[in-house]
């Protein structure tokens, strides 16, 4: 069977000692440019290597399954071509034991094989997610239990930062949604120790024009962003045919003032921010539609969403002065 590549394909294919970065787009032949370089290694009659010393690594299962698959095909093909190629014959059998895998069945292999070398129990097991999640909500739970018994004062104020109605609950979920997310840095701890430079601040001014309130701002200002869309998308199901068309003007009347209040993100102090949002108030949903009762309903619950998503963002950022952010 015939193959037909581009000049820079066939570069990758032919290329031979040296590291090599191949980057190109989805559907562009990656695989099949791959398979033929690996099987061109392994045929090459002047330094032919064998299929199962060669280590190919793909992100998912299926496309190891794949890549083995076609290589398999190809050598096959070749061998139907040169049935009496020994060297061939020899791949034909090595591929079904080749290392085309993902990297942590490769890790696997290693282990497994390898165990005496990392004084390994030899019967070990890959734990499946729940069992890893289990396991990391114990040692997080015996961590705070001896954080708590060693009663540091800077623990016992963490508590009270993050700790809500007596609860480790949100302290839990706190440390944890840090820990994931330290996790995809290479170097986490490094990442955690830089971050903590973010909260160095010399006094309460260089805290109040420091990025990270200008963060907690920018966030506010796209949470109305969502907000807005949402009350544009309520009114347009108001009008639409049989809709409850009757409560457009107050749903229009929610757009002004919510946009108000957006708009006020970027020009007012963050107290006064927080005392606009923290009062604010929406207008009574007037009108009788001629309309369906599911169709009210609809409308209803549309609006009561949007209007808990206001008072979250209250509850999430304006719920204490800056100057006891600050503090804290």
């Amino acid at each position: 069977m015939a193959y037909t590549f581009s000049i820079d394909q066939q570069k990758i294919i032919d290329s031979r000692h040296q590291n090599i970065l191949v980057s190109a787009a989805a559907g562009s032949g990656k695989t099949s440019v791959l398979t033929e370089r690996i099987v061109g290694l392994v045929s090459d009659p002047a330094n032919s290597v064998d299929i199962d010393k060669i280590l190919v690594v793909t992100f998912t299962n299926a496309a190891a399954k794949e890549m083995k698959e076609r290589i398999g095909k190809r050598l096959n093909e070749m061998l139907a071509a040169h049935p009496e190629n020994e060297h061939l014959q020899k791949q034909a059998t090595l591929i079904h034991s080749a290392q085309i895998t993902t990297i942590d069945s490769f890790c696997l292999y290693l282990l497994k094989n390898h165990f005496t070398k990392v004084d390994a129990d030899p019967s070990f097991r890959v734990a499946g997610e729940g069992e890893i999640e289990l396991l990391k909500e114990d040692v997080l739970k015996d961590v705070i239990k001896r954080a708590y018994a060693s009663k540091d004062e800077d623990f016992y104020h963490t508590v009270d930062c993050y700790a809500k109605k007596d609860k480790d609950d949100s302290l839990e979920d706190s440390i944890m949604k840090l820990y994931n997310y330290a996790m995809s840095y290479p170097y986490p701890e490094q990442w955690l120790e830089k971050r903590r430079g973010d909260y160095a601040f010399e006094s309460f001014e260089e805290f109040k024009g420091s990025e990270l309130v200008k963060d907690i701002v920018k966030v506010v200002g796209e949470e109305f962003e969502e907000i807005l869309t949402t009350i544009e998308a309520t009114r347009q199901a108001c009008l639409k045919p049989g809709g409850a068309d009757a409560y457009e003007p107050t749903i229009e009347r929610d757009y002004e003032d919510i946009k108000s209040l957006k708009d006020a993100v970027a020009g007012k102090d963050y107290d006064e921010l927080g005392a606009m949002i923290s009062t604010f108030s929406f207008a009574r949903l007037t009108g009788k539609p001629d309309c369906e009762e599911s169709e009210k309903k609809y409308i209803q619950g549309l609006r009561d969403g949007y209007k808990k998503a206001v008072g979250k963002i209250a509850d999430s950022f304006f719920f204490q002065s800056l100057e006891e952010f600050y503090k804290d």
